[in-house]
This record gives C-alpha cells, structure tokens and sequence, in this order.
C-alpha cells in the first residue's frame, strides 16, 4: 500500500464497551506494557489519516483524533454507526479495543478484499466471524440508521442482511480478543505466582513470606514481591513511584524500613512492590507491576485481594482465631498453616517446602 492509498481510509476504533467481564475499563488495562486500546489505535494510525474513537468515556480521546458517542440505540452497530456518520472518509477500518493481537497482516488482506464491498470482515482458522475486525463503507449509515430506529441491534444479522464479504485467515492468534479475566490470565500470566493471604492482622503473613521469599534465594531462584492494601494511607514523599493517581499509588520499594514490603526487600526480594488502590483500580495497579517483573521471576503475593484477579500457583493462608475474614479463600488453599509467626528459617515446615518446589 503506498503512502498515497493511505489517504482514502478513516479509522474507527470501538472502545465504548461496558467491560461488564472485566470489572474495570477494558481499553485502558495494560497488555504488554501498554493499554490494550493503544494496540489497536497503533495500527489504525499506520494506514488512517483520521482516526475516530467509538466511546461514551471521554477519557478515551487519548487514543485518537475525535471522540464519538452513540446517537441512537447501542452495542457496536450503534457506535459504527455514530463513527460513521462522522468520518470524511468512503472506507473505514474498524477495529475493537479488546484485539491487540491484530496484524499489519490482516489488515492489508482486509483492504485488498474491500474494492466494492459494502462490508468486509474478518474470519479466524476456526471459522469464527469477527465483525469488529473489518472494514465498512460510509454508504451504510442510511441502512444502519434504519436497523437502530427500529430496534434492531444485531451485527450478525445486520451483516448477514447486506451480505458482508467474509475473508476466511488460516492463522488464530492475531483474532485473540481479551474479553474476559480468564483470558486476560492466560495472555498476561507470564510468572509462577505464589499468594499468601489469611484471616486477621498479625498473625504471620509477612513472617511467613520472609521466609518463603528466602527459601526461594536459597535455591537461586529471582523473587519478586507485591504487597497490597485497599487503604490509602498518606505517601512521605520518598517513595519510588511507578505510577499514581487519585484512586491508586503504585510503589517500588527501595527504603529500609518496617514496612512489610520494604521487609519482602530485606529478606532477599530482587524487587518489591507495594499497591494501594481502590478496588477497580486494582487490575490495572497489578498489570503495570507485571510489567516491571522479568518473565523468569517467581512472585510472592502478600495478598489476599489479588484473588480477585489472579489464580496463583500455589496459595498458602495463615489461620488463627476463630475470624470469617477472608474465609471463602480456605478451600481454595493449597495448604492452610494455624500461624505463620511459628515458623523459622530452619523449620518453615516440610510441607510448605515441598508444596513450592513441586510449583516451581
């Protein structure tokens, strides 16, 4: 494609979704170190000249030229529509926030495929339609305008109905979409993980991850640690902050202190985070930490909140009292211990051992 072609075609970049999956803005969750919206706008960008953003969030102008919310009606027709409606251009390239993994590649099949097509989408190797990964002409607003007014907001049945031109691709992986935690586990899960967490303070957690933290050193292993809270507690200004905003405080720990994760750092931890965030903001909190990570580490989580979004390897819970907090994590323990202030460097207990080795 010449840098001449790059001027008959608009983008449109659909980020406007409700993430009801992903209990947190989706475009903006980290995949590989950027926001899984940038990804896609990214290569808009290398064959659009105008780039449109299909959003009723206005922090979404980020990613693009112009923000556009839905006029009737809503779903993805709704706000192909709307973008539509608004672009200069005949041929506009549409892509979804949750695709990063889309090539140059199947873009430029995409426009080879579009001469006098009225829509063309994408099809992966398992024959599954993926209409937000295509290409549509701006001739369709009337169509499409009609189906909205009368309620109608299905995409595959308004793409069976003007017959959609549909490009079959061999290959799987560039049609990944990041639509839900479990793949966003499997795509972004890159350590061995190992979550300890319990039902009360002071009964051993960060002892019992000094420990841990220092059996893995022992047998040469890189360790990194997160330590989380869903307070905020005010900052001394001499911390290392990774990022920060009004809900959240992402810090590396570099200070000897009595903080727990400046004690994770003391007892041998290559590097040691601390998060504190509101709970919607903890998926994204812990994303960007993983990105500071190098894939060959194991982390040790002091945490019993990054349940929420994480499956680790192996999860130990220190239990004393008779305390319901935290309780529903019990059976999903690999191994519940009664304290976790009982155990030394020389005795952390056999089990614990050999539950982490076999993880490793």
């Amino acid at each position: 494609m010449s840098k001449s072609d790059v001027k008959i075609w608009g983008g449109i970049l659909l980020s406007g979704g409700k993430s009801r999956r992903m209990d947190s803005d989706k475009a903006s969750i980290l995949v590989k170190g950027k926001p899984m919206a940038e990804w896609s706008a990214e290569l808009l960008k290398h064959f659009c000249s105008e780039l449109i953003i299909s959003s009723n969030n206005g922090k979404h102008s980020i990613y693009g030229d112009t923000l556009v919310e839905d006029i009737i009606g809503e779903g993805p027709l709704a706000g192909i529509y709307a973008s539509l409606l608004r672009s200069k251009h005949d041929y506009n390239i549409v892509l979804a926030c949750d695709t990063p993994f889309v090539s140059l590649q199947v873009i430029e099949r995409l426009i080879e495929a579009s001469a006098s097509a009225k829509a063309v989408i994408a099809v992966d190797g398992n024959g599954k339609v993926h209409p937000l990964i295509g290409i549509y002409h701006k001739n369709l607003v009337p169509i499409i305008q009609d189906k909205l007014e009368k309620g109608h907001f299905s995409m595959m049945r308004f793409l069976d109905e003007i017959g959609a031109k549909q490009l079959v691709f061999d290959e799987l992986d560039a049609f990944k979409n990041i639509n839900d935690m479990d793949t966003l586990r499997k795509v972004g899960n890159k350590n061995t993980t190992i979550m300890i967490c319990g039902n009360g303070q002071n009964v051993g957690k960060t002892t019992l991850t000094q420990h841990v933290i220092r059996f893995l050193k022992e047998k040469g292993k890189r360790v990194c640690s997160i330590k989380t809270s869903s307070h905020m507690h005010p900052l001394n200004g001499n911390e290392h902050l990774l990022l920060q905003g009004e809900d959240f405080d992402i810090i590396e720990e570099r200070n000897i202190t009595h903080k727990d994760s400046s004690l994770h750092l003391q007892a041998g931890a290559d590097k040691s985070f601390y998060i504190q965030c509101k709970s919607e903001y903890l998926l994204h909190c812990y994303h960007t930490v993983q990105q500071e990570i190098a894939e060959e580490a194991i982390v040790v989580c002091e945490s019993a909140t990054l349940s929420r979004i994480l499956k680790p390897d192996l999860m130990l819970f220190v239990k004393a009292g008779s305390s319901e907090k935290n309780a529903h994590l019990i059976d999903e323990a690999d191994l519940v211990v009664s304290a976790g202030n009982e155990f030394t460097e020389k005795n952390m207990g056999e089990q614990i051992k050999y539950l982490i080795q076999r993880n490793l």
